[in-house]
């Protein structure tokens, strides 16, 4: 949970801190009456450098039909400490019983896209013909390539009963 360094915060346009913040924040947080408020005037105290890679480099492929619920209590708290700058973590806005409000899908879709490889080991235990190494994180599906009995590839459909989510689907390719 670093922030950004000031020469990459120097560099950001006004453009692109205010795209930042409307991306991983709610509206809220441009309100300069709102505590916390996020200035654009200030992007090295808000902006980590989690949540900008997060941004800048999966902003356009992430899976924003999330529910907040279904996710595991560990993975929103590594979430919470990659967007949230280190002085509001403990802040009561920040905390996981006031999510629905401060939680952006976008985003949060963005950071699952980028765990699913760390998620694999633990998710393809449900699959008994499921490779690790191929398991694609999408919730509320998970999909796990493998080839059929006969090498053909096929679709078959499986329910996962995981300590995830009990709505979670495996799908085999």
């Amino acid at each position: 949970m670093t922030l950004i360094n000031s020469g990459l915060a120097a560099s950001l346009t006004l453009g692109i801190r205010k795209q930042y913040r409307s991306w991983a924040f709610p509206s809220q947080l441009a309100d300069s009456t709102h505590v916390p408020f996020f200035s654009t005037q200030n992007p090295e105290q808000w902006i980590t450098e989690d949540g900008y890679n997060l941004f800048h480099h999966r902003s356009s492929t992430a899976l924003p039909d999330l529910d907040i619920d279904d996710i595991p209590g560990d993975e929103l708290a590594v979430f919470q400490r990659a967007i949230v700058p280190p002085l509001w973590i403990t802040h009561p806005f920040f905390s996981f019983d006031n999510a629905a409000e401060w939680i952006r899908l976008l985003p949060l879709g963005a950071f699952m896209a980028s765990r699913a490889p760390q998620l694999s080991n633990l998710l393809c235990r449900a699959i008994p013909s499921c490779n690790a190494g191929s398991v694609y994180l999408q919730f509320p599906a998970i999909f796990c390539c493998v080839e059929s009995p006969l090498g053909i590839p096929g679709f078959s459909e499986a329910r996962v009963a995981s300590e995830f989510s009990p709505n979670l689907t495996a799908l085999a390719c």
